[in-house]
This record gives structure tokens, C-alpha cells and sequence, in this order.
């Protein structure tokens, strides 16, 4: 997160999911054949029985609740999918570089380009996924064209007023670090390696 001292604009944003989107995994079954089952296919189905610690099964739907179409469903669980992230910055970064808007005309290539930092979070009463991130950009222009336009493209997964982004001047790290480090008490199936929360940044 030091990057923010060589860097022109620094943007912070969160990133959420609709009630359509949101990853999920499903718990099936019982005893030593109890799984979790995901919606989306990157989360691979998890055995209960190959965890390290085998949690109290009938313990889960007072734990975590799942709000999909105004039902809770019950053995449903919201949860993190870096996929999801990557996929966005992927998005992000090939929005800059065709500038599909005419927003960037006479900006060069390597002006287009960013660094990153993001972590995941869960909410600390309904447990719901969602991403807080900082974006380092040489160029103003560059930082103006993805907060009005390219951010909302390249993460389709909620509501266009539900994506926040804004600039940032000072003490950027700030923004991000207190979500890394927040003492959340999250149930034992958000702290499962492959469901719990992550970070991801540039790797210069």
C-alpha cells in the first residue's frame, strides 16, 4: 500500500453483490456425510468430514442466514469468491486499454495502467460478502474515466448505486488496512481456508 507515494490519484471503492449474484454454499446432508455444495463452480464442494475440526452441523442455520428474494433460506451461506475480483481487474484493466467510452483519447498505454490492493470482508451482523480496494494510477484523467464509467462495467454484480469509489488524498493505507486487520467474529464455516476471507494485490 505504499504505492500511494509514487502515484498521482489514489481511488479507494467497495465492491457488493445483489441478492442475485451473491456466491453461496449450501450444506447437504449429515454426520460424515455432510458437504457444502457452492453456486458457482470455482468454490469446489467442501466434505465436512475431511476438515481438520468437524463443527456441530445443527449449530449452522443460527449462525449465518443467506437474504435471497426476501426468504432466508436456511443452510445457505454467503461467502467470498476471489474469482470474482480477478475476473473485475481483468475487466478493469481491458476497458482501459480499448477505451471502449473515447474517455481516454491522447492518454498513452502506460498511463492505462494501475496497481492494486483489495481485501474481502464479511458484514459483521449478516456476514455478506463484499471487497474493499485501493486503485494507484498515474493519471487523473485515467482515475476519472473509471470512477464515472469503467468501475460500474467491469463489476456487474450489484446495483450501479450499491458500487461506491471515491479519491483519496492522504493516508490511503488507512482505508483498506482496517478491514484486513477488523476483529470480526465470524462463524467456523466462513473460517474454512477455501471460504475465508482474502487479500489480493499487484505483485510489484
Amino acid at each position: 500500500v505504499s504505492q500511494s507515494r509514487y502515484s498521482v490519484v489514489v481511488l479507494f471503492f467497495t465492491l457488493t453483490y445483489d441478492n442475485d449474484h451473491v456466491p453461496m454454499v449450501t450444506l447437504s446432508g449429515s454426520g460424515d456425510d455432510a458437504f457444502l455444495s457452492s453456486n458457482r463452480a470455482t468454490i469446489p464442494n467442501i466434505m465436512l468430514r475431511d476438515l481438520d475440526f468437524i463443527p456441530d452441523v445443527e449449530k449452522f442455520p443460527s449462525l449465518v442466514i443467506n437474504y435471497k428474494n426476501s426468504v432466508y433460506v436456511k443452510n445457505t451461506f454467503p461467502v467470498v469468491c476471489r474469482e470474482d475480483v480477478q475476473l473485475f481487474l481483468k475487466r478493469l484493466r481491458r476497458r482501459l486499454s480499448y477505451d471502449t467510452h473515447s474517455l481516454l483519447e491522447g492518454v498513452s498505454s502506460d498511463l492505462k495502467t494501475f496497481r492494486y490492493f483489495i481485501c474481502s470482508e464479511y458484514g459483521p451482523n449478516t456476514f455478506r460478502p463484499h471487497y474493499h480496494g485501493l486503485l494507484f494510477l498515474k493519471d487523473k484523467r485515467v482515475a476519472k474515466a473509471i470512477r464515472e464509467c469503467y468501475i460500474f462495467e467491469s463489476w456487474s454484480l450489484c446495483n450501479r448505486r450499491n458500487l461506491d469509489c471515491q479519491e483519496v488524498f492522504s493516508c490511503a493505507s488507512s482505508y483498506v488496512s482496517k478491514y484486513v486487520v477488523a476483529d470480526t467474529r465470524l462463524p467456523f464455516i466462513l473460517q474454512i481456508p477455501s471460504l475465508a476471507t482474502f487479500s489480493l494485490r499487484s505483485t510489484r
